[in-house]
């Protein structure tokens, strides 16, 4: 059986202040946030990921980059996955 995990991105300034960030291009995580991607990593080390799809939006990206890097893979970027409007 095939499983999906949907991850929303981790944190960003934007996030910390209750703001959303939207479709706004060049929204990169902030250090927690980088530190929740890394902890993500980690957290699925053990489960075993096949494929790793993100929004292109920074913070996706970002979020996804260290689960793909420790699953051996790279992040595939899919256009549909970005924020509604």
């Amino acid at each position: 059986m095939t499983t999906i995990l949907l991850i929303r991105h981790a944190e960003n300034d934007y996030v910390r202040t209750g703001r959303l960030a939207g479709r706004l291009p060049e929204v990169h995580l902030n250090e927690r946030g980088r530190g929740q991607a890394e902890a993500l990593a980690q957290q699925l080390r053990k489960v075993k990921i096949s494929a790793v799809y993100s929004s292109p939006l920074e913070r996706a990206m970002e979020t996804a980059g260290p689960v793909a890097r420790q699953a051996g893979l790279k992040v595939s970027r899919r256009p549909l996955l970005t924020e509604i409007d």
